[in-house]
C-alpha cells in the first residue's frame, strides 16, 4: 500500500503571478488583496496584505479628496511594487 502511495504523482498548486504594474482600470476600479499579491495562500498573508491595501487606498482617497481618477493611480504607484513580494 505504501508503494502505491509513494508512486502516485504529486499534485501541484497553480502558478502565482504578479498582476501589475497597473492595479487600477482607468481610475474607475482597482484590484486589492489576494487579487494583486503573488504570495502563496499557504503562507497565511492574504488577509493582512488586503488590510494593508485597504489602508493605503483609504490614505490615497484622503490625499486626493476622494477623487477616484487621482486616488486609484496613486494607489497603484504606492502598492504595485509591494504586490510583487
Amino acid at each position: 500500500e505504501w508503494e502505491n502511495f509513494a508512486a502516485r504523482k504529486t499534485r501541484q498548486l497553480p502558478q502565482f503571478a504578479y498582476t501589475g504594474p497597473e492595479l487600477n482600470l482607468g481610475g474607475k476600479c482597482c484590484l486589492l488583496g489576494d487579487a494583486i499579491h503573488s504570495v502563496k495562500p499557504f503562507f497565511g498573508l492574504g488577509l493582512n496584505s488586503g488590510f494593508e491595501d485597504i489602508s493605503v487606498l483609504d490614505q490615497c482617497l484622503e490625499d486626493c479628496n476622494s477623487d477616484l481618477s487621482k486616488a486609484l493611480p496613486l494607489y497603484t504607484r504606492r502598492r504595485a511594487e509591494e504586490a510583487k513580494c
